[in-house]
């Protein structure tokens, strides 16, 4: 029983790591352009949605048998045929590519704030060259050691992630909590939607409960809930602090930080950024060996090289990034999830017919508007 708790317990900071991610640090900036009000409307909405779509994905990684040995474009396969499955490579490598860019861009804007203080050299690139070699490293030979102290670096994370709040909360501003400017709400949910969406490791969580799918459900709900109540604080609290000196640069984000923990932002935003880089990569480089049946060594160059390819040849625009991802390709691959999860289920009797009808379908919808309205309406 005791090796089941603590089995369950590493799943649920495994889902609580991976979604507390680059995105956080957006949602200062989100809340700002939206009003708290508002934005934390638009918020809980896309993250009750989110939720659904992550336990419609773990209908599709416990469908049958063979689904272990599978990642997103393998369970398209198995729903629509060969088709869906090249498509699941395109837009699953999309998604992770983009987050990663994100991730890396991020990570090395943290640390070249740590280095600056400490009178370091380098600029900002160098240092995000930097982090991406270490994500990939790890990536590489690196992850039983990350295995054994990932949940301590999701503790970590927590504690220094409430840590902030407490600066930001004595600053806040009361009167901006009922701002809502409603024309802003459909243009920023992509960054919602990318903050929220932790899909990619629960295969691994389920794994790691013991392929016990009650027990991955339940790690996989509060994980999702706690990671987005945890971001939910910051992202209001911040920009309540913060206000007229928040801009869309993560180092505005230390403004409000005492002297004495200048290190706390960048500290938080490395483990929340570094943490979800190599999750995200683990399991990109696991779909391209596993359902691709690429070499390791292969799927590793691809997965990891991919978002530094992008690095030198994008704006390194974090926020528009985040955006992007979000409302573009996490929704697109959102509609195609739904769907395999309503083809697997629909035909089962045995599974209400609110969740094996009614929930894919509806967030089907949601995200075909989120993908409809940011780039065919706007």
């Amino acid at each position: 029983m005791e090796n089941e708790n603590k089995a369950f317990r590493r799943g649920l900071y495994s889902m609580v790591g991976t979604v507390i991610g680059a995105g956080t640090f957006a949602l200062p900036a989100a809340m700002q352009e939206m009003g708290i009000l508002a934005g934390s409307i638009a918020y809980w909405a896309a993250a009750l949605v989110v939720l659904a779509t992550h336990l419609l994905f773990l209908e599709l990684v416990t469908h049958n048998k063979s689904m272990v040995k599978k990642r997103f474009p393998g369970y398209l396969e198995e729903a629509f045929g060969p088709w869906a499955k090249k498509l699941g490579y395109l837009t699953q490598a999309a998604q992770v590519t983009g987050a990663s860019l994100a991730y890396i861009i991020l990570g090395g804007e943290f640390m070249y704030d740590i280095a600056g203080s400490l009178g370091l050299p380098f600029n900002i690139l160098a240092w995000q060259i930097l982090f991406w070699v270490g994500g990939a490293v790890t990536v590489l030979y690196g992850l039983k050691i990350v295995a054994k102290i990932e949940s301590w670096m999701t503790i970590l994370l927590v504690l220094l992630l409430l840590t902030t709040l407490g600066p930001y909360f004595i600053q806040a501003d009361a009167t901006l909590f009922f701002e809502s400017h409603w024309l802003r709400v459909m243009p920023l949910i992509g960054i919602f939607l990318f903050s929220l969406f932790g899909w990619g490791v629960i295969p691994e969580v389920h794994s790691i409960c013991g392929n016990d799918k009650n027990k991955t459900r339940l790690a996989v709900t509060i994980g999702s809930l706690a990671a987005a109540f945890l971001m939910w604080l910051f992202g209001v609290f911040a920009y309540a602090s913060l206000n007229g000196a928040l801009t869309d640069e993560a180092a505005s984000l230390g403004i409000g930080m005492p002297v004495w923990l200048f290190w706390l932002i960048p500290a938080v935003g490395f483990l929340a950024v570094a943490t979800s880089f190599i999750t995200l990569n683990q399991d990109f480089k696991a779909m391209l060996h596993l359902d691709a049946g690429l070499t390791k060594p292969v799927a590793w160059m691809i997965a990891l090289g991919s978002p530094l390819f992008l690095l030198f040849v994008t704006s390194r625009d974090f926020v528009g990034t985040v955006g992007f991802v979000g409302a573009g390709i996490s929704s697109l691959n959102g509609i195609l999830l739904c769907g395999a999860a309503f083809k697997f289920m629909r035909g089962d009797r045995k599974v209400n017919f609110l969740w094996r009808v009614v929930a894919p379908v509806a967030c089907a919808l949601i995200f075909t508007v989120v993908v409809v309205w940011n780039y065919a309406i706007i």
